[in-house]
């Protein structure tokens, strides 16, 4: 537990432990010409061992350099013990923080060792070299610069205690009771935080418009596949993106009444039972006001969904980021974002119509999404054409169910180069990653490989290349063809330029 505040500039601190350490004992026992000391009675240190007779022998003096093993001297009778052992540090020290990154560390610790030949000095010894049994230790004292790199973890910002306090879309409202949460600054609101009846008024007379609100999902929430498998067994149904979430709606109407009446179509016939009406356009407001007496008028009337009812869609294809919805130049995308990184695009609403959707398809497939194919959805379940009695002729039919004309047939074609090798490649699917339909073509003496292709080098540099890198191949890049013949990107903008 900390007890220091952790502003503090100065934090003691006490530790222990459990280490391993090797040591190797070493002494002072000759000169620097490498002869022996001998010590004498008489306190001095001679070149000569003390006889009696030879009182005259030279004096000399150590010159501390510990160069003799203790343990190869084998003065006990040892032999080679073990120099590596265990020992416990049981330490204390202070940090004294200069600033976030120096920090002076000053420390000491006593290191208590499971040896007694530290010092080559143990109980087995006799005369002046006999010592004690006990285990040794010993002690250590350092004192450190440290400098800290790395970034700064930022600090959580500050929650007030009562979230009563708080208002977020700054309408003079809080949280607590603000029944509609992200009102602009310019609108002027009532108690709850809701836009005055005046402005609602004004607003029907103009362009206002209600919706149906399936279900919404933020950064980093997802829709289960039953929430998705519901919502694509109705018609009229798409996504649309505001502040980086992710709306599930269902069609626009005039006035709350009718989005009411379909609230509850939706409500009685799917599994979606927390659907709502809202006020979508000409800003997002979730306490509509509703007549009920309208809506009881007009039920009766109402065309009420059925489980029984096929809708056939298009998937476009499935891709590792966000892509614009504009850019499939359809009005009805539906995104579906999966856990696994994948962002599904799926178009077209044909309600009991497989024809249709076939139409549908080609139109995308002409559009350069090679990878578009017909899904079915009933009764809140994705099913197979088998299932609603669909069956096609699988003869020359890409995944995608039909019949794609080869590159040399399409003039420009814009595909991704993914490798290329000095010899030629076994072409299998487990060469290249599980990819199917690679193609090879050689060139400056090399076997080169190619995937996808398509005829706009957009789509071709936005979806194919991102895919591919992410499936590992990093060093991908796009290359571009004219009748299967190799050409530069420049050559084939050119030719783009004069066909517009």
């Amino acid at each position: 537990m900390n007890y220091i505040p952790e502003e503090s500039r100065i934090h003691p601190y006490m530790s222990l432990g459990i280490e391993g350490f090797n040591f190797n004992s070493k002494g002072d026992t000759l000169d620097a010409n490498g002869n022996p000391y001998y010590y004498w009675s008489d306190g001095t240190i001679r070149t000569e061992q003390e006889l009696g007779s030879n009182t005259n022998a030279s004096t000399t003096e150590r010159d501390f350099l510990y160069e003799s093993d203790l343990r190869e001297a084998n003065l006990d009778g040892l032999d080679r013990y073990s120099q590596f052992s265990f020992a416990v540090p049981v330490g204390v020290g202070v940090q004294y923080r200069i600033n976030r990154r120096l920090v002076v560390d000053l420390g000491t610790e006593m290191h208590f060792t499971f040896t007694d030949n530290l010092d080559n000095v143990n109980s087995y010894g006799s005369g002046v070299r006999e010592g004690s049994a006990d285990l040794e230790r010993f002690l250590y004292t350092s004192i450190a610069l440290r400098y800290n790199i790395g970034q700064d973890v930022p600090e959580p910002p500050e929650q007030p205690e009562d979230t009563c306090l708080v208002d977020d879309d700054g309408d003079g409202v809080n949280n607590c009771i603000d029944e509609c949460p992200d009102t602009p600054d310019s609108v002027a609101v009532d108690s709850v935080g809701c836009p005055t009846d005046t402005i609602v008024e004004d607003s029907v007379k103009t362009d206002s418009l209600w919706t149906v609100l399936l279900g919404k999902y933020g950064p980093g929430e997802f829709p289960t596949p039953e929430f998705i498998n519901q919502v694509l067994s109705i018609p009229d149904v798409w996504t649309e993106v505001v502040n980086d979430t992710t709306y599930y709606i269902n069609k626009l109407y005039d006035n709350p009444e009718e989005a009411e009446v379909q609230r509850l179509n939706i409500t009685s016939n799917t599994d979606i039972k927390d659907s709502k009406v809202i006020l979508w356009k000409p800003m997002i407001i979730y306490n509509a006001k509703i007549d009920q007496d309208k809506v009881n008028s007009m039920l009766d009337t109402a065309v009420q969904l059925s489980k029984e009812d096929v809708f056939f869609r298009v998937q476009i294809g499935a891709f590792s980021r966000l892509i614009p919805s504009d850019f499939f130049k359809v009005s009805d995308v539906v995104m579906i974002p999966g856990k696994d990184g994948l962002f599904k695009y799926v178009t077209g609403n044909y309600k009991n119509d497989y024809d249709a959707a076939e139409v549908h398809k080609l139109e995308m497939i002409d559009q350069g999404f090679y990878d578009a194919f017909i899904v079915v959805y009933r009764g809140g379940e994705r099913v197979t054409l088998a299932d609603v009695g669909i069956t096609r002729d699988e003869e020359n039919l890409d995944s995608a169910g039909v019949s794609i004309p080869t590159p040399e047939k399409q003039g420009i074609m814009f595909k991704i180069q993914i490798y290329a090798s000095k010899d030629p490649i076994y072409m299998v699917p487990v060469n290249f990653k599980g990819l199917e339909n690679v193609e090879e073509y050689e060139d400056d003496g090399l076997f080169k490989y190619t995937y996808g292709g398509a005829p706009s080098f957009q789509y071709a540099s936005d979806v194919l290349l991102n895919q591919m890198r992410r499936i590992g191949y990093k060093d991908s890049f796009v290359v571009v063809f004219l009748n299967g013949k190799r050409i530069t990107l420049d050559k084939a903008f050119e030719l783009e330029d004069q066909n517009d």
